[in-house]
């Protein structure tokens, strides 16, 4: 089996899908074209590749000490990238500088480690 892998600064994620709602009557429903609307809109995600280059254009040491890595939650701009399917499921190749934040436990303070 093969995987896909980033190319240069790109970054593969996994976008957390809603597939579905609840009405005020505990009943889950939702049409399929505004699942399908509200998914390609989707700004959280999972980190699933990272390109080889990706954060290296950047002065700010980012390269050696990258926004994301491979398991981490992040928030991307909306409509980043492009939909590729891949071992059967609907990932998301972004820009490195797409990604706008990361999740972190509590206690970081919001600062990445090594800053």
């Amino acid at each position: 089996m093969s995987i896909l892998e980033p190319a240069g600064h790109r970054v593969l994620i996994r976008p957390e899908l809603n597939t579905n709602q609840k009405t005020e009557s505990g009943l889950i429903y939702k049409p399929k074209s505004e699942v399908d609307r509200e998914n390609r809109a989707s700004t959280k995600g999972e980190v699933v590749a990272v390109g080889l280059t990706a954060w290296q254009a950047y002065n700010d040491g980012s390269a050696e000490n990258p926004w994301c890595k491979v398991g981490d939650t992040i928030r991307y701009a909306q409509y980043a990238g492009v939909e590729v399917e891949e071992c059967g499921e609907t990932l998301r190749m972004i820009n490195d500088e797409d990604v706008w934040g990361v999740y972190k436990e509590n206690g970081t303070n919001g600062r990445r480690k090594g800053s």
